[in-house]
Parts: structure tokens; C-alpha cells; sequence
């Protein structure tokens, strides 16, 4: 009869796994821990501008995380943990945070103030009680928070409250039908629980935050409906010239005739976006199967995201090429002029794909020296290539709606013989109604955010349970044992947990502890830690991919267990998850390193030179000159460590050795079906 649990971060999995030990000692169980679901409104902090003690999150059922106390500091609120390190937070910016009564209006939770127009004085007012920070204003006003979510916010940044999926890139030749397809939430709203609707389509708005594409089934196959399907499901209708919804059928056959559009003719349609030309490009496309033509005309889709990652990794010229390469996207008929510039991969602020814009059909490339026009189309042409190399095609069936994020997934059809005609219909939804609808149905994304570490706990809180295995031998074992030892690994060893054990590996390099000694800093101005983060930040900061991020943000995690090997000791670690040339880079960089002080130990500084002839040497170098000898910094102003969080995670949930398809390791401890 419990509820879910409901943890508020994975970074607390060391904690929630010692709060389960606890609990067995004492002799209670698990649902000590378990909470029932908040409102998203009351996630991040809980104030009261009274001295009652505030109703705090699932966190306060477990045992501290390590805050040793609390203090004033010129002016800042200090929050001191276990380990040494201080965080401080500005009081303006807490009380910016009060939920306070008289702070926020009771029902929008929205200030009534404007955070610079209020007394930020708080003289020695702050208190710790268990986890409960109280922090009193020289003006009366009162706040409580969670110290550990405030200390989570500050490391995970402006994305804490409102979590998005780490995108799973996916090879079109391999991905199944299944691995997209959803049914339909029910129809009939007064005879369903809207709890259930919820959820469902939060799976929907999952698939297509993470993969850009879902398939849903069992929608009614009539026209007129896949508009207010999407409204009721995903979010409002986006109305574009072609109307709140438009119907894609063959209305002439003849090429040489006009039509409003290539998509109303029988031919085939390369991968493409729809409407690259607008500014937004409409953001989630939906095509509703009404009639499937029984001749031909295949869905085909394509994940942008995953080609351009493939090209950044094996063509990273060409990758820079349509990355830096404008283009002038533009429509035009009677009643229409539409126009805008683009390129066809765009970056985001930290260096990840963004965006990618395909549409052969409608663009005009800038024209640039005769050298630049041939780099330009040249990598096109890779582009093209590549996109085709990785698609997926399948037939939509009657009901069937396809939906694809438009500056992702790149969709198309196989053409189709008159006699037997296709019939869709289609409409446009904005990103924000569809990240409305996750967040809806997984509290803020939270939910999702902590499934992983819910069912590790849950299946460590079953362990007492489970019968002791037979087997002594390994070779003596049964499929059986096999199949549930493959599970319990796959459970314990989820990319998301992996990607937190890193961080908390990385952690224990900030500050003093029994583990690691009295000395992070070895003799350098700055910990392993911020060496790591300041390593990483220039890594971002260049435009690095995400396994070169990853790479340098861990690059010195085995330095205080194989000092003298320890690029090996990371390298094996993330061998299975990253590009063979950062694994490579990893296992060298002692080398190269050496390079800029190995004469004042009596070494060869050259020494690097002896792999002179590899492939990956030039990386090892730019690697080390550009990024790790640089960042020894005490005044450099890293990327706090939240910034490279869905970094890590998006790399860590990769399928293991993704780049080596016959590796001989492919299989081991856990399985490689999911691939």
C-alpha cells in the first residue's frame, strides 16, 4: 500500500544504500523511506516564516549527507560538510527562494517582491536542525530549506527544479519498432483515471525528450483528429500557413504540374525537417496514418543527433564544416515568405548537438572562397551519406501516428504507386508543451530522475529474501542463475548510477578525508578536483565532444590509487563508453604530460616522441598541452560541477563498447541486447 519512493537526487544513493543497512539493523523495512509524490511547486526548498519545523522532502527520512554546520561569513550564508569543503550561498539569492506567506502568493507560489527590493541583511541569523537550514533576516523574515537540496541546486545549476532526459542516440539499422511504439492514452476521459493518462503520456513525451521520435497506436484513423490528439496529449497546436493541421496526400501524380508541396505527390521524400525555413522551426512533428498505401511508401526516419556525434568523432573537419557553414532557408508562394538562416548542426552553450537542420529541398548555402564551397559540399555530401547509412524505415499502419522532433530526427517516405494511394494527416507542437507534459506526469522530471536508484534499493532491501544460490562454481551454474545474476547487475550498473559513482569518486579529491589523506592538492595550487573541472570546462569551452568532456573531467581519478599508472586506471573505466582516441589519450597522457617537466626528474621530455607514428598522438598532445598542463589555475573560473552532470550521463548510458561491435568483452557481466 506504499508509495513509490521518492528520492530527490542520485547523488544521495551512498546515503539512501547506508539509511537501508540502518533500517535491516534496527530491524524495519523499507518503506520507512518511501513518501508519496510531491507537487512540483514544493520541490526545490521549504520555507515558513514561522519557528515550526518545515515539512521537508524525502531526504529528511535519511541520514545526513555530510553537513557539518553552519555559519556567517561576510555576509554569506557558509555551509560547512564532512569533508572540509565550504559552500557559500548569497542571502539575496536565498531569499529569493521563500515560500514563505508573506514572500509568495499562496496558490502561484509567485514572489510578491523582486528579490533586489528586500532587506538581504541577515546578521548571525542561521540555525541547523537535522537538515533544516533556518535562515532569519534581520527584518523578521524567516526561511527553512533542505540544506542538501540547496547544496544540490548549487551544484547541478539552473536545470535542478525542472529535469530533462538524457538523450539516447540510436542507429536507425538497429533499433526496433517496439523500442519507440506506445498505445495511445484512452479517449473516453470520463471513464479513465487521469493519474494513469498522466503518466502514460509522460512515456510519450520521454521517448521523444530522449530518442526525438515515438509511435503511437491506436489512434482513430479519420481525418480531423491528430489536432486535438496533440492538444489533449502534448501540448497546443502550433498554426503555420498550412493550417492548425494539413492533410499529406497525393493530389497529382504529375511533376510537371504545380503543387503546393513535393509531399503531395507519390514520390519518394529524402530525409528531412519540416519547415527549417521558420524562426522557431516548429518543434515536435506529428503524422497521423489514416490510410497506409499497400504499395510502397515506407515511414523512414533517422536520428540527426547520432550521425552528427558519428561525424564529430571519425570527421571532425567535416563536422566543423556544416557547423560554421550558413545557410538561408526559404519558402515562398503566393500568400508566404518565409526565410531564415541556419546551419545544419548547431551547437548549444556547452558544445552538445542542439539542433540539426536537413532540408535539401529548400536551402541556399553562403558562398565562401572556392576552397571553403568544395570543404562545404564535401561534407554534405558525408552528411547526406551517413543519414541514409543510419535510417530506419517502417510501415505506419492505420491508427499509427509517428512523431519526431524536428531539429532532430530527420523523417522521409518511400515512394508509392497511384493505384494505391496514402493518405496522412499532420500538425506542429512547440517543445514546451511537450516538456510540460513530462514534467506533469514525473514531478519535474524528478521521478524519472530517481527510478533507477528506487528499484538498486528496492532490490538490496530484497536481499535478506532471495535464495542463496547453489552453485560454488561459476561453471557449474544454471541459464537460470545466469539470466538473475545478468538482472541484478543491470539494475546495479545503470548508466545513471555508474555516472553518479564517478562524481562521487571525483568528490573525494576536493577536500582532506580518511580515504584519501590530508593532501588533494599534491603540491599544486588547486585540488585533483578543480583540476578535473578546470580541465573539463576548457575541454567545453572548445567545442570538445562529450566523450572528450568526460575524458578530462576524470582524467586524474586514479592518481591516489596508481599514481604512476593512473591514466590507465580511468582508461579502463571508461573504455566501454567512450571514443577509442579518448581511451587512448587517457591510457598515454602520464607521457605526453611529461612533456613540460619530466627534465626536472631526470627524464626525457620527448619521451611522447616514441609514439610519434599513432594515429591518436596528436590528440594525446592537444589533449595534454591544451587542456591538462593549463589547469593548475587557482584563479580560473571553472563550470561547476552540475554543468557536466547530463554529460556524464548521456555518455554513461551508452551500451558498452557502442564503438567496437566485436570486442571481445561485448556481453560480459551484462548483457548486450540492448544494442
Amino acid at each position: 500500500g506504499t508509495q513509490p519512493l521518492q528520492l530527490t537526487e542520485l547523488n544521495m544513493l551512498p546515503s539512501a544504500l547506508a539509511a537501508v543497512r540502518a533500517l535491516r539493523v534496527r530491524g524495519q523495512s523499507l518503506s520507512t523511506l518511501l513518501r508519496a509524490p510531491r507537487r512540483l511547486s514544493q520541490l526545490p526548498h521549504r520555507c515558513s516564516s514561522s519557528s515550526a519545523s518545515p515539512a521537508l522532502s524525502a531526504s529528511s527520512a535519511l541520514p545526513s549527507l555530510g553537513v557539518a554546520g553552519v555559519f556567517v561569513e561576510d555576509g554569506a550564508v557558509c555551509v560547512a560538510e564532512d569533508g572540509g569543503r565550504v559552500t557559500r550561498l548569497h542571502p539575496r539569492w536565498l531569499r529569493s527562494r521563500s515560500l514563505a506567506p508573506d514572500a509568495v502568493q499562496p496558490s502561484t507560489k509567485q514572489r510578491l517582491y523582486d528579490v533586489c527590493d528586500v532587506n538581504a541583511d541577515i546578521g548571525d541569523g542561521v540555525e541547523l536542525d537535522g537538515d533544516c537550514l533556518a535562515v532569519t533576516f534581520t527584518d523578521g523574515h524567516r526561511c527553512e530549506f533542505d540544506v542538501h537540496e540547496l547544496l544540490r541546486e548549487v551544484t547541478d545549476g539552473p536545470a535542478f527544479s525542472h529535469r530533462l532526459p538524457s538523450h539516447q542516440l540510436w542507429d536507425g539499422r538497429a533499433t526496433r519498432l517496439a523500442d519507440i511504439s506506445f498505445p495511445s492514452p484512452p479517449a473516453d476521459a470520463a471513464n479513465v483515471d487521469e493519474a494513469v493518462t498522466r503518466m502514460q503520456r509522460a512515456d510519450i513525451a520521454r521517448s521523444l525528450l530522449a530518442k526525438g521520435v515515438a509511435v503511437v497506436r491506436g489512434v482513430e484513423p479519420r481525418g480531423n483528429v491528430v489536432a486535438d490528439w496533440a492538444a489533449n496529449h502534448l501540448g497546443p497546436v502550433r498554426h503555420t500557413n498550412w493550417g492548425r493541421s494539413f492533410k499529406v496526400v497525393a493530389t497529382n501524380t504529375d511533376t510537371t504540374v504545380s503543387n503546393e508541396d513535393l509531399a503531395y505527390t507519390n514520390l519518394p521524400l529524402a530525409l528531412h525537417v519540416d519547415n527549417p525555413y521558420r524562426d522557431p522551426a516548429p518543434g515536435f512533428q506529428l503524422l497521423h496514418c489514416i490510410q497506409p498505401s499497400t504499395a510502397g511508401g515506407d515511414s523512414t526516419v533517422c536520428d540527426g543527433f547520432f550521425v552528427a556525434e558519428l561525424m564529430r568523432r571519425e570527421h571532425p573537419l567535416a563536422f566543423k564544416t556544416l557547423c560554421d557553414t550558413r545557410l538561408r532557408f526559404v519558402y515562398e508562394d503566393e500568400s508566404n515568405q518565409l526565410a531564415t538562416v541556419r546551419r545544419h548542426i548547431e551547437l548549444g552553450e556547452q558544445g552538445q548537438i542542439a539542433r540539426v537542420f536537413v532540408s535539401g529541398r529548400l536551402d541556399f548555402v553562403e558562398h565562401k572562397t572556392m576552397e571553403e564551397m568544395e570543404e562545404y559540399f564535401e561534407a554534405r555530401k558525408l552528411l547526406v551519406t551517413l543519414l541514409d547509412q543510419h535510417t530506419m524505415s517502417f510501415a505506419l499502419n492505420a491508427g499509427d501516428v509517428l512523431i519526431v522532433d524536428n531539429s532532430r530526427v530527420l523523417h522521409g517516405r518511400n515512394g508509392f504507386v497511384e493505384h494505391a494511394p496514402r493518405f496522412v494527416e499532420g500538425c506542429y507542437v512547440d517543445n514546451d508543451g511537450v516538456r510540460s507534459t513530462y514534467w506533469v506526469g514525473t514531478d519535474g522530471g524528478h521521478a524519472d530522475d530517481i527510478a533507477t536508484t528506487a528499484k538498486l534499493l528496492s532490490g538490496l532491501a530484497a536481499d535478506d529474501d532471495e535464495p542463496v544460490k547453489t552453485f560454488s562454481h561459476l561453471g557449474h551454474s544454471t541459464r537460470e542463475d545466469i539470466v538473475h545474476m545478468t538482472d541484478r547487475y543491470n539494475v546495479a550498473c545503470d548508466g545513471l548510477l555508474l555516472a553518479e559513482r564517478l562524481f562521487d569518486l571525483l568528490r573525494l579529491t576536493s577536500a582532506p578525508s580518511p580515504l584519501v589523506g590530508s593532501d588533494t592538492k599534491l603540491g599544486a595550487a588547486v585540488t585533483l578536483y578543480e583540476h578535473g573541472l578546470q580541465t573539463a570546462t576548457r575541454a567545453l569551452r572548445a567545442g570538445a565532444s562529450d566523450d572528450w568532456i568526460v575524458a578530462a573531467l576524470f582524467h586524474d581519478l586514479g592518481e591516489l590509487l596508481s599514481p604512476a599508472n593512473h591514466g590507465s586506471v580511468i582508461a579502463g573505466m571508461l573504455e566501454p563508453y567512450i571514443a577509442p582516441e579518448c581511451t587512448w589519450t587517457l591510457a598515454h597522457h602520464e607521457v605526453f604530460q611529461g612533456y613540460h617537466y619530466f627534465e626536472h626528474v631526470g627524464c626525457d621530455p620527448n619521451r611522447r616522441d616514441m609514439f610519434k607514428e599513432h594515429e591518436h598522438y596528436q590528440a594525446c598532445v592537444d589533449f595534454c598541452d591544451d587542456w591538462d598542463a593549463a589547469s593548475f589555475d587557482p584563479d580560473f573560473e571553472s563550470e561547476p560541477e552540475g554543468v557536466f552532470r547530463p554529460i556524464v550521463r548521456r555518455v554513461m548510458q551508452r551500451a558498452p563498447f557502442w564503438h567496437t561491435p566485436d570486442h571481445p568483452k561485448r556481453g560480459a557481466v551484462v548483457s548486450a541486447d540492448d544494442e
